[in-house]
């Protein structure tokens, strides 16, 4: 028990992103939330989506509704992911407005500037 008598819980998962330029942005697109994180540079789209998903978890725990956390991205995502792990497994190049994608672990420390996000295949 905390200090204030409240349970604390400790919650670790995994979430599956992609990294795309869409108008002109990096996105970072979390596809098991459906979150988009946006920015100049991948970091700060990841950057952004770390912070979209902290706001949407510390919601659904605070309301108790962990059923907003699950609300897929549309099945073309995946579709695109599965098109990425065929290129990875063949050894092709994916297609160019793709930055990359990776599994990103749940909670985790801010990035500093000096670190990289390593997509699987490239990056950007």
């Amino acid at each position: 028990m905390s200090k204030a008598g409240k349970k604390q819980v400790r919650v670790q998962l995994t979430v599956n992103v992609l990294n795309y330029q869409e108008d002109g942005l990096h996105t970072a697109h979390c596809l098991d939330i459906d979150l988009k994180g946006r920015g100049a540079t991948p970091f700060d789209a990841i950057t952004d989506l770390l912070e979209l998903l902290e706001m949407q978890i510390t919601f659904a725990l605070a309301k108790g509704q962990l059923e907003l956390l699950h609300h897929p991205a549309e099945p073309k995502y995946f579709e695109i992911w599965r098109q990425l792990e065929e290129a990875k497994r063949e050894q092709t190049a994916p297609p160019e407005h793709l930055s990359g994608y990776g599994m990103l672990p749940l909670p985790m420390p801010y990035p500093d500037r000096d670190s990289q996000f390593q997509p699987v295949l490239r990056a950007s």
